[in-house]
């Protein structure tokens, strides 16, 4: 084994230091039912340099021997047990944030409501104006037909009239004058 630089053992101790800092910066949730210690390294014999609450969101910075070095929102880092942590949100977070997200869809689904009801009023009313402008369009079409053949008449009876007065008037002339004889030339 001296010509070997590595077992089956330490190749699994390299891979495990470069799988390492794929869980850096990761967000992660502290779960239990308690305030949890943070301290200064992996391990309970390190000193304690603060604690994070229950539910309380952290960023796991690195990962040693089922140790999480993390991060928490106020500012806080040190070292905390791995099995406290959970990468989904907490229950009561999920509900909190589905509660606010189904108020909002609710709100919006009212406000979809009235838009809707605004519409089909605005619909409605629409539909009885163009019923109303097609009836004024038929009232106006029978009008003008009958303003069209009505317009005939007048001239059709004036010159009615003027032929009338014409023919009573020469009748009339003709008999006033008696007939006088015409001179005819004779070629």
């Amino acid at each position: 084994m001296t010509g070997r630089l590595l077992g089956p053992a330490g190749i699994a101790g390299v891979l495990l230091l470069l799988a390492l800092p794929l869980h850096a910066a990761r967000g992660e949730w502290v779960r239990g039912e308690t305030r949890f210690n943070l301290r200064t390294g992996p391990g309970v014999n390190y000193r304690i340099t603060g604690n994070v609450e229950r539910d309380e969101p952290v960023q796991v910075t690195a990962r040693e021997s089922g140790w999480a070095q993390v991060r928490s929102r106020t500012g806080a880092e040190g070292w905390l047990l791995a099995r406290y942590l959970q990468q989904t949100p907490p229950d009561a977070l999920r509900i909190e944030r589905n509660e606010t997200e189904l108020a909002s869809v609710r709100e919006e689904a009212e406000g979809l409501k009235r838009d809707n009801e605004q519409l089909r009023q605005e619909n409605e009313r629409l539909r009885q104006q163009e019923t109303d402008q097609g009836e004024e369009v038929r009232r106006l079409t029978e009008e003008n037909l009958d303003l069209k053949a009505g317009e005939r008449w007048p001239y059709l009876i004036t010159g009615a009239a003027i032929l009338v007065t014409g023919m009573l008037a020469g009748a009339l002339f003709a008999r006033a004058a008696g007939r006088r004889p015409q001179p005819r030339i004779r070629l």
